[in-house]
């Protein structure tokens, strides 16, 4: 009676009309299911429906609740069932089928049924798709065959071209074979692609929203007209969108939302730029955007051009979300705590995990009432002595606590609620009409509550009762009567009622607690409520904690009457390899499982998915990190997802590792983003990875991914590169707002637009990064480390640094050892901040750690330590291990760590320090040893030795997991059918592991055989790809074919192509842009193609930037070079600019002021600037001055020919011949280096 009091006089009729019409209902199936001849039909209903048609007793029983067969249509009930049945359509949706239409008993099966039924299978549609459209729409029973839907199919495959399409189209609206073909369809259709309208648009949106295309045809001409007004361009993808928008909106109601936006201020020019930036914008209700505009507006001042410009403010909830996070904003801000250029529009926009990390959880310490007034409640004051209340009853919980020792401790909330409760029963005792109790006798009663009671209480509405409100009386009674059944009490029911009779919000949360506890609060003390019993039942299942078992209560009832049902499931899932833990985070995620029927549901799911490849603890794992699979069909969903993944990925063991990782309840989008891919250009190889890695990307709305498509087509990036996809998965994840708030944040760094879109080409994920990540590390780079602006824009990949985690802890490691002289010559910055953590740890950190006790005490430079200690300690630990520490075996040790790492050690010949390193990227369990067995056993059988293995498993351990029929046997067949046989094999899979991992069909056989065809042997392409690790797994198809066919078009021979192919792999590996731009630098200089130093000049250019080139070009000036001179020395040697400047330097400071060369000299002869300087002209230098002092050494000699002369020779000349003669220069000189081809000496300056 509470309800219908609040409510207006029609609302009311209308509510007992309602309530009437139920009543009557309920009353005429009782009286049906009393009568004689009811139960008589009924009997012989589901004695019918058993014995004929083999449904389950349980079923046939709520079949005949609703429909009643008699004697005169048995038979034709049975024929009917029959003919369905024998088209494969399930027992249950044939009953359904005859419950929503009856009629069909009367049907000719011969004449009517077969015929259509026979139409759908030569079609494609059969199974649960003919189920599907019979059931949806059981009006096409009784269309006719040859006027209606014949002609409906036929001009339906004219437009989407295949009966695939078609069947799609079907499935998502089945009245398409039953519509007003003439009046609406066909002209819709036509009437579309004459206003210009893209034929493959029009096709797809036939497929994805069918009831669209249907409407009459006067509303799509009025629609199409009305948008072409407003300045939609019919070819734009978003033409067809803003077409279901508007046709789904009557005339008056555009106009009425068009009226109320003037009134509120908007012009037609914004409403309707609004309306195209964002078309669900007058989709919105009158009321709402009356709301928000008030709201954006009065409130918090935003301009209606700010709103028109970004019309995304209208879906967000006002009272939900802005209004709350907007009080949390000024909260924050009158603390002063927000930082200074944060707008509000911002942070209304922000995802609610950010708001709440960054806004909430931040600093609801500091602030008082920010999560109340996060929550949408304002700050009350407290209740006045409860406080002292509370803290003089604390006692008696935790003496109960000692006496009752829960499984896990109270959490906080409840022992407040606890404490509530005492105050309550003791304080508030007369004003509910109850007497009060002494303090032993409250205690008393409050321990004679069950465990599994107390832990039943809800508290968090406890404590939303006890802070929300200020009548204190109520709210605890409420609060306590909740908790233990004394709501059951006359006189504190009466109590409640008059305390809150005259307070409104009171009166709706007593409205609300009487809805959620009208069952609870009527059981008497002495009955356990269903929650109660839920929480006892969760409690006694293992592996559940107790804040998981409160959170479930909340959510599933169990009653105690009907406990064979989660029974069942339990012993089910138990059968199916399901562990405890497994079975207890399935309940926490989706307690409905419990419910879930085994023989219709769990089982055929289970079934399908073990024969797809889900065995052992790989169904529990999919089931768990996606329980949503199981409330999905499996019919029109699961199969479907599966069979599509199959058909990309192209078998069941990548389907299935995918499937895991994918939304069932996403799918509908993946297969239109997939064609428009393929379409695009993208290699099918290429969508397979990113569903294989990334499966949400390809899970976007269609209508993004076009978008996101287009925008990188029109920023000119090829979608057969691989840095299509990443850009693709950058773009899918920013608004287009967001990316135009990165562009000005960077071009007030001082970036040109051309600068962004091309760093955004060669790294998009620096993109991801938010805009005060991105001015930081400018910031920091460039005002502190002193780097170029440009060097910054040309390495766009370290925007995605951490300053205080990477960047700035190195710069001052590197500053405390530069103070010191530990480190000598200026070190490179770029190449230290892109260096691999183990490797900087190793030679700037522990290297110097004795040395430099300081650089602990320095809190950068200890966080990093701290940092990299976590991750390398183990690795550490064990090679400074003594040799006799024994490694844990798995009889000492049950983990899985342990026994990996005695298994690699034992049986794959890994030192224990390799072991170690390698156990922390993949585990080997104890039970599941046969595979990783068979590998090593098959690697011996293919000439790996034990030295091989070793190698091979530290460089890529997963490839003990690899399947060997599937996936390592055809491989290695084919490896040596074309050549790699005996040792080679071995030599080309260390050279790089990762040509394991590539598809056999779609990159190993056409890049190897193509790699062969140029080089001409096996031995040549091992020797290619141990110069480069990457050649055998690039994109040769978009990267390497394409620059070896520019080189030889441009008159480069072919032994010279296969040359730098062999010396240098990584040159024919680089963009094919710069491989273009290179030649024709290299041409502008003189060199022709056909010439040898054409080869090795392409190489300087393609290995060093432009701007290191005129660096190095500046530095030769300086020295006194020309540039004729430097050119022209370049022709004769083009490696003297791969040089650094501090070695030209350093050589031409040698050569000219130490040696006396002219420079003339060294600029004639440039193979001056390769000679090491320690290595070679000093100790050759002294060696000269030493014979020359002994008057030795032949004045007319050059000097230069000394310097430029083989080791051999230098040796045989100066050294050997004149040992006896002079003493003391032997133990200067000594070789150093000994080689099979080639002997290299160290010459020591004589002191």
């Amino acid at each position: 009676m509470i309800y219908g009091r609040n409510l207006k006089p029609p609302a009311r009729n209308f509510l007992l009309a309602s309530r009437m019409r139920s009543l009557l209902s309920l009353m005429h199936k009782r009286f049906l299911s009393s009568s004689p001849s009811s139960s008589s039909s009924s009997s012989s209903t589901v004695e019918c429906l058993v014995n004929s048609c083999g449904l389950p007793s349980k079923s046939a029983l709520e079949f005949s609740r609703d429909f009643h067969l008699h004697e005169n249509n048995l038979q034709s009930f049975q024929s009917v069932f029959r003919c369905f049945q024998s088209y494969n359509i399930p027992s249950i949706r044939i009953t359904k089928l005859i419950k929503r239409r009856p009629q069909i008993l009367n049907y000719n099966v011969e004449d009517n049924l077969k015929p259509k039924l026979q139409l759908l299978v030569q079609n494609g549609i059969v199974g649960h798709h003919m189920c599907k459209v019979f059931v949806s729409n059981p009006l096409i029973l009784n269309a006719d065959l040859d006027s209606q839907i014949k002609p409906c199919f036929q001009f339906l495959k004219s437009v989407l071209g295949s009966n695939r399409n078609v069947v799609e189209a079907i499935n998502r609206s089945s009245n398409l074979l039953t519509c007003d073909l003439k009046g609406c369809l066909q002209p819709n259709v036509d009437f579309l692609i004459r206003e210009g309208v893209p034929f493959d648009g029009v096709a797809e949106f036939l497929i994805r929203d069918a009831i669209t295309v249907q409407h009459k045809h006067n509303n799509m001409v009025n629609a199409v007209n009305d948008l072409k007004n407003l300045g939609f361009d019919p070819k734009a993808p978003v033409f067809l969108e803003a077409v279901r928008v508007r046709i789904h909106m009557s005339e008056s109601i555009w106009k009425e939302k068009i009226e109320v936006m003037k009134s509120l201020g908007w012009s037609e020019e914004e409403i309707f730029s609004a309306f195209k930036r964002d078309l669900i914008f007058l989709k919105s209700p009158v009321e709402k955007i009356r709301v928000a505009t008030d709201f954006f507006v009065n409130t918090l001042k935003l301009g209606r051009q700010i709103l028109s410009e970004d019309p995304e403010f209208f879906t967000l909830k006002i009272d939900k979300s802005c209004r709350r996070r907007h009080d949390v904003f000024k909260l924050l801000e009158s603390e002063k705590l927000i930082e200074g250029g944060v707008k509000i529009e911002e942070v209304l926009k922000m995802r609610d995990k950010e708001f709440l990390v960054k806004y909430v959880k931040k600093y609801v310490d500091k602030v008082p009432g920010l999560w109340e007034t996060f929550n949408g409640r304002k700050q009350q004051q407290s209740l006045p002595g409860l406080t002292e209340l509370v803290e003089s009853r604390e006692i008696i919980i935790d003496g109960l606590v000692k006496k009752h020792p829960p499984d896990h401790a109270l959490p906080k909330q409840l022992k407040l609620f606890l404490m509530t409760k005492l105050c309550c029963m003791q304080n508030f005792g007369t004003d509910c009409g109850v007497d009060n109790e002494p303090m032993d006798a409250t205690s008393q009663n409050l321990e004679r509550d069950t465990p599994y009671e107390i832990n039943s209480i809800p508290c968090n509405l406890a404590t939303v009762f006890l802070l929300g409100h200020t009548n204190a009386n109520a709210i605890v009674a409420v609060a306590y009567g909740w908790g233990s059944g004394l709501s059951s009490n006359p006189r504190m029911n009466t109590f409640c009622f008059q305390g809150m009779a005259s307070n409104v919000p009171l009166r709706n949360l007593l409205s609300l607690v009487q809805n959620r506890s009208l069952k609870t609060s009527t059981v008497p003390p002495n009955t356990s409520s269903p929650s109660s019993f839920t929480v006892q039942y969760l409690l006694s299942s293992p592996g559940l904690h107790l804040e998981s078992v409160h959170s479930v209560s909340q959510k599933l009832r169990i009653d105690e009457s009907d406990l064979q049902n989660p029974h069942y499931v339990i012993g089910f899932l138990k059968a199916h390899d399901f562990k405890d833990a497994h079975i207890a985070k399935l309940i926490h995620k989706w307690p409905a499982v419990l419910h879930c029927k085994v023989e219709h549901n769990l089982k055929p799911k289970f079934e399908f998915f073990i024969e797809n490849g889900f065995v052992g603890e790989i169904l529990p794992e999919l089931i768990v990190s996606n329980p949503d699979v199981l409330r999905r069909a499996l019919d029109s969903r699961i199969i479907p997802c599966f069979e599509l993944l199959k058909s990309v990925l192209g078998c069941s063991e990548k389907a299935a590792s995918a499937f895991k990782r994918c939304s069932v309840s996403m799918m509908s989008a993946m297969e239109p983003n997939i064609d428009l891919l393929i379409k695009e250009g993208v290699p099918v190889d290429r969508i397979a990875k990113l569903i294989m890695l990334q499966p949400r990307t390809i899970q976007q709305k269609h209508q993004r991914m076009v978008y996101a498509v287009k925008a990188l087509k029109d920023l000119e990036i090829d979608s057969k590169t691989t840095v299509f996809i990443h850009a693709l998965r950058v773009m899918l994840q920013m608004s287009e707002s967001t990316w135009n708030k990165k562009v000005e944040v960077l071009k007030s760094l001082g970036w040109t637009e051309e600068e962004i879109l091309q760093a955004f080409k060669r790294c998009p994920f620096c993109f991801t990064c938010s805009e005060e990540k991105i001015r930081s590390v400018v910031d920091f780079l460039v005002n502190t480390l002193k780097m170029e602006l440009r060097t910054v824009i040309g390495r766009p990949e370290f925007l995605m640094l951490s300053v205080d985690k990477r960047i700035r802890p190195r710069y001052n490691v590197l500053k405390i050892l530069e103070s010191k002289k530990l480190v000598i010559g200026k070190k490179n910055m770029k190449q230290l901040l892109t260096m691999r953590e183990n490797n900087f740890f190793q030679n700037y950190v522990i290297k110097y750690a004795d040395k430099v006790p300081e650089m602990a005490a320095n809190k950068h430079s200890r966080s990093l330590l701290s940092l990299l200690q976590k991750r390398f300690l183990l690795t550490f630990s064990a090679a400074l291990s003594p040799p006799t520490a024994q490694l844990p075996t798995s009889s000492s040790s049950s983990s899985s760590s342990s026994f990996t790492v005695h298994f690699l050690v034992n049986s794959c010949g890994l030192t224990s320090k390799s072991a170690l390193s390698v156990s922390k990227k993949f585990q080997i369990r104890e039970n599941k040893l046969q595979n990783p067995q068979s590998v090593l056993q098959f690697l011996k059988a293919h000439d790996f030795s034990e030295t091989h293995i070793s190698k091979l498993i530290e460089k890529r351990p997963k490839i003990l997991l690899r399947r060997i029929e599937d996936n390592l046997k055809a491989k290695f067949d084919f490896f040596i059918e074309n050549g790699f046989a005996g040792q080679l094999l071995p030599q080309l899979i260390l050279s790089n592991p990762v040509i394991l991992e590539r598809a056999l069909d779609s990159h190993i056989k056409p890049s190897l055989l193509y790699f062969k065809s140029i080089l001409g042997t096996s031995e040549k392409v091992i020797a290619a790809s141990k110069r480069s690790v990457f050649l055998l797994t690039c994109d040769w198809n978009s990267i390497v074919q394409p620059n070896v066919d520019f080189l030889i078009k441009e008159g480069v021979p072919v032994d010279r192509v296969a040359k730098l192919f062999l010396f240098h792999p990584q040159v024919v590996q680089r963009k094919h842009d710069r491989m273009v731009y290179a030649v024709n630098t290299v041409k502008d200089l003189g060199l022709e193609p056909e010439v040898s130093i054409f080869i090795y000049a392409l190489t300087t250019m393609m290995q060093s930037s432009e701007s290191t080139l005129k660096k190095k070009v500046e530095v030769l000036k300086s020295l006194g070079w020309t540039e004729e001179e430097i050119f022209r020395a370049f022709k004769q040697d083009p490696a003297i600019l791969r040089f650094s400047e501090d070695k030209i330097r350093g050589v031409m400071d040698f050569l000219v002021n130490t040696v006396g060369l002219r420079p003339q000299t060294i600029i004639a002869n440039p193979l001056f600037l390769h000679y090491s300087i320690n290595k070679r002209l000093r100790p050759r230098y002294n060696v000269l001055k030493a014979l020359e002092s002994k008057k030795l050494f032949d004045e007319g000699i050059s000097i230069g020919s000394a310097l430029k002369m083989s080791d051999k020779k230098f040796m045989k000349n100066y050294v050997s011949k004149y040992v006896n003669s002079v003493p003391g220069t032997q133990p200067h000189l000594g070789p150093k280096i000994f080689t099979d081809s080639y002997l290299a000496l160290t010459y020591v300056p004589i002191t």
